[in-house]
């Protein structure tokens, strides 16, 4: 055969394949020039950024660094970054749950104490899928550490939570009756697969997901010394200047996986194919799940699942240090995104829904429901629920005869609600995954705002010009010993202020909001209430994140 004449036709094959390729991402070429405009805030060379990539029929159209991976030595942010993935951790333990559920190892309907038996009795039975779907009532183990006298930035170990979950005594409410989202359950998954397989989580993991996936430069990180090519450290704002956020934790299930948006790319992709795993365990992850009273939540097995504008989402994000994670997939629309970051003040959330607008027009689904803000409120109900609220969060409640709004200052918007009951209240985030928002007025107890996005729920309460005289102030001062986690507080009086003292803290203020309750503006403490008997003050009790009614009793 003539060598000039092969050498032509190849030359024309070549051509023609490129030709091919470019014709194939044409269709995307303005869409991704759209995001790129949307991630310029976020291109400084002095400062950190983020590393997104979306996931469009059945392939991955765009991935790109945005920003610095580390601003010592100037190293940008690539698409092979790694980042901690903090709770984005959380599908991954599930999906290695319901790999050993399919193998006939375990069910789901099993009591965690049979593979788990130092967890103690409570008397009423926890199941492997109550820790999968958040409804164990297990405590939040991180809030019970800070308020044990842990510091966030000290080194943790698996040993370090074990411990502190197998000496709980109590719950917060019965299995299966409600949803509260805590890192504990997942945690003690990763140890029921330890258990189940006797080897490590980390090397489970990564022999039966991350490799059979070609997740090469994804691993579980539980020894803080370990060498991770390419990572990018994490920083937070103190003013003008960003300062190192450093991750001491050596613990996994709830957290642990480090990993690059190219690789989480194929997590997305084996969502659509169940190559590894299978169809089935894909699908269980994505069915609601419902409370034992028939409720369904928000939630599925590793999974938030919410709907906006008709269109199903599957979601997860995470925040640890620094980092600021999520991964969203819209199975209707083979579509998904996954953004890291390493900027402390990211919003990935409102990232992703900006993402989104792009890909999915307004106008692509109508809206599940149209809900009606007309509201019927006695004089008294407009005086007794209008204001400012505090504790996780801080939010304002407008009302007059007719309408009701909910401001969140942290988001700088205003939610328009409708009324489903005499006290209660509904409306849709505007955050691209249609959360449910519900704001309550309890009667028993007037002050109080129980808020909810989705299935997570918080109880707020009102900001109130309240006066309380030094000597009422005096009678709170004391040490206050709680048996369950073995942590001591003492109250002092200061400067005719309340403050909340413990051995490696900084004093925490007490703001008074009446009837002996006090805030702190803090996610550890969101209220303390001073309990009371003849003799004068005898306990508080504690409300943190994920830990309501922690009772400190008066030495």
């Amino acid at each position: 055969m003539n060598i000039s004449l092969a050498m032509k036709k190849f030359s024309v094959i070549i051509v023609m394949l490129i030709s091919s390729l470019n014709t194939f991402s044409q269709p995307y070429n303005e869409l991704i020039r759209r995001v790129d405009s949307l991630f310029v805030p976020w291109t400084s060379n002095n400062a950190p950024g983020c590393a997104v990539a979306i996931y469009k029929d059945g392939q991955v159209i765009h991935s790109k660094g945005y920003g610095m991976a580390n601003l010592e030595h100037h190293i940008p942010i690539k698409p092979n970054t790694v980042f901690s993935v903090a709770s984005v951790s959380k599908p991954f333990t599930a999906f290695a749950i319901l790999m050993l559920e399919h193998e006939g190892k375990l069910s789901l309907e099993d009591d965690i104490r049979k593979y788990l038996p130092e967890i103690k009795d409570f008397g009423q039975i926890i199941t492997i899928r109550h820790l999968m779907n958040f409804t164990s009532g297990l405590k939040e183990v991180f809030t019970l550490m800070v308020n044990s006298g842990w510091k966030m930035e000290d080194l943790t170990t698996n040993r370090d939570i074990f411990n502190v979950l197998k000496s709980q005594t109590t719950l917060n409410f019965e299995p299966g009756s409600t949803f509260m989202y805590n890192n504990s359950s997942y945690f003690l998954l990763a140890r029921i697969v330890e258990r189940v397989t006797n080897r490590r989580f980390s090397d489970f993991m990564d022999e039966r997901v991350f490799k059979p996936l070609g997740m090469n430069n994804t691993s579980i990180v539980d020894d803080i010394t370990t060498t991770i090519i390419d990572r990018a450290d994490s920083y937070f704002n103190e003013g003008d200047e960003f300062r190192n956020s450093i991750s001491n934790s050596e613990t996994d299930g709830a957290t642990g996986i480090y990993s690059t948006v190219e690789d989480l790319s194929k997590w997305i992709e084996n969502m659509y194919t169940g190559r590894v795993g299978s169809p089935e365990i894909i699908k269980k992850m994505t069915i609601q799940s419902r409370l034992s009273n028939g409720d369904l939540l928000e939630y599925g097995l590793g999974f938030s699942l919410n709907k906006n504008k008709g269109e199903k989402i599957v979601w997860q994000n995470g925040i640890a240090y620094g980092y600021r994670s999520i991964i969203v997939w819209y199975p209707g629309n083979d579509f998904g995104i996954i953004i890291l970051s390493n900027n402390g003040s990211f919003n990935s959330i409102l990232q992703a829904n900006l993402l989104a607008d792009i890909f999915i027009p307004e106008n692509a689904n109508l809206p599940d429901q149209e809900l009606t803000n007309k509201v019927s409120l006695s004089s008294n109900q407009i005086q007794q629920y209008s204001g400012e609220y505090t504790g996780s969060y801080e939010c304002e409640i407008g009302i007059n005869k007719n309408t009701v709004t909910l401001t969140l200052p942290w988001e700088n918007k205003t939610y328009m609600l409708s009324q489903i009951s005499k006290n209660s209240f509904i409306g849709k985030m505007d955050d691209g995954f249609g959360q449910t928002i519900k704001v309550a007025f309890p009667e028993e107890d007037k002050g109080l705002l129980l808020l909810s996005f989705g299935n997570v729920k918080y109880k707020l309460i009102k900001k109130v010009k309240s006066i309380i005289n030094i000597e009422s102030l005096n009678a709170f001062q004391g040490e206050y010993h709680n048996e369950e986690i073995n942590s001591n507080y003492t109250v002092i009086l200061k400067n005719d202020t309340l403050l909340l003292r413990q051995f490696r803290r900084e004093d925490i203020p007490l703001i008074y909001r009446g009837n002996n309750t006090f805030t702190t503006g803090t996610w550890v403490i969101n209220d303390i209430k001073f309990i009371k008997n003849k003799g004068g003050v005898e306990a508080f009790i504690l409300n943190g994140y994920g830990v309501p009614n922690l009772v400190f009793k008066k030495k």
